[in-house]
């Protein structure tokens, strides 16, 4: 069945499935083995049928009990895959992955720190573990403990070179630190990882596209005169793109001090402005805007920016 299932003959492989079930009734890896072919083609309920058969036959294995709770997962049963994997956890301590996954339940709940403390706990047990720091990437990432996200990064990297989410998130820690060229480094790595091992499909679903994008706007900045109005111009783009609008408003500020006719820059900040809430300021960038601009479209959005800003 297995080999069948590589080959892509799913209707083949599945009749493999059920007639172990029928050869061996008695024997939990045969539910097992058909449950966990049906998880793998997205047929969770059914899965989950045949897994629970498997539980209740030898309820001590903890691959079983742990495959329930992706199934409950999948299925949209979050609390109940939380209490899954919980339980696991307190019976098959060391059992590392229902950290993880349990840690990937609280971000989508947004309990970004109850996550962080169970994948801390799990690191304790065994730092060695890639998906460990899949985990607390993540979760640093979305708490903006940055040195601490690029510290696991690392680390993810020395365990699983192959995988691209540490090279991204990387990246993304030495951009929020200002260290631009560091970051174009990463989104380069990154980019070679993706086209090496995964054939030139981001494995996260995000268009590779996106991160040639970055990794020209970056070396265009590192190919920028350091001093001039335009590298500090280029760096508060990117800051805005991350929403660091604090930071981008002091590379804006600085163009500015360089060339006071920087319109463009007048503009950003302005909107950047606007995301801090410093409306004393959006509003005097939004009136120079629009008496310096000889664009009609961005006159008419600095226009309806001014209008809602004043009420």
């Amino acid at each position: 069945a297995y080999t069948l299932t590589l080959m892509g003959r799913y209707e083949e492989a599945f009749e493999d499935c059920n007639l172990k079930v029928e050869i061996f009734p008695d024997t939990a890896d045969a539910y097992y083995d058909r449950g966990a072919f049906l998880m793998d083609a997205g047929y969770f309920e059914e899965a989950l049928l045949d897994i629970q058969i498997a539980i209740e036959m030898a309820p001590g294995n903890p691959q079983y009990i742990y495959d329930s709770g992706l199934c409950y997962t999948y299925m949209g049963n979050l609390d109940i895959a939380i209490s899954v994997f919980s339980n696991l956890i307190d019976e098959y301590p060391h059992y590392l992955d229902a950290y993880v996954d349990r840690a990937l339940i609280y971000v989508m709940q947004d309990e970004i720190e109850i996550a962080h403390e169970g994948l801390l706990q799990a690191l304790e047990i065994d730092d060695s573990y890639p998906r460990i720091y899949n985990g607390l990437v993540l979760t640093t990432a979305h708490l903006e403990l940055w040195e601490d996200a690029l510290e696991y990064a690392n680390r993810g990297m020395e365990l699983n070179p192959t995988d691209e989410n540490f090279y991204k998130i990387a990246a993304a820690a030495h951009l929020r630190s200002g260290d631009f060229d560091s970051a174009l480094y990463e989104f380069e790595r990154t980019y070679e990882v993706i086209m090496t091992f995964h054939n030139g499909i981001d494995p996260q679903g995000s268009p590779v596209q996106n991160i040639v994008d970055l990794i020209d706007e970056l070396r265009e900045i590192s190919e920028l005169d350091p001093g001039s109005r335009d590298y500090f111009y280029a760096r508060g783009r990117q800051y805005s793109e991350i929403n660091e609008f604090e930071k981008a408003i002091e590379e804006f500020s600085e163009a500015l001090r360089l060339d006071s006719d920087f319109e463009d820059a007048y503009y950003m900040r302005g909107i950047c402005c606007m995301n801090t809430g410093d409306t004393q300021q959006a509003i005097a960038d939004m009136e120079t805007v629009i008496g310096m601009t000889t664009i009609p479209s961005r006159k008419r959005i600095a226009e309806t920016n001014l209008q809602y800003l004043s009420e």
